[in-house]
């Protein structure tokens, strides 16, 4: 799906990427930006707690 840009009263297209070309680790970069960011997907949430493994059986999600 195309996304566009709405600039100087015309609509642009932006180029199409991928988190490897953009070098962005999909499971601990974009993880960490939700989280540091959350007020962008609705400035109602904030973050409790985000993805910790320091258990037995941490191999699971």
């Amino acid at each position: 799906m195309a996304i566009y840009k709405l600039s100087d009263e015309k609509i642009v297209k932006l180029n199409t990427t991928t988190f490897a070309k953009e070098k962005i680790n999909e499971a601990t970069d974009l993880q960490k930006f939700i989280a540091n960011s959350i007020e962008v997907i609705d400035p109602n949430l904030f973050v409790i707690s985000t993805e910790f493994c320091d258990w037995e059986d941490s191999k699971r999600r």
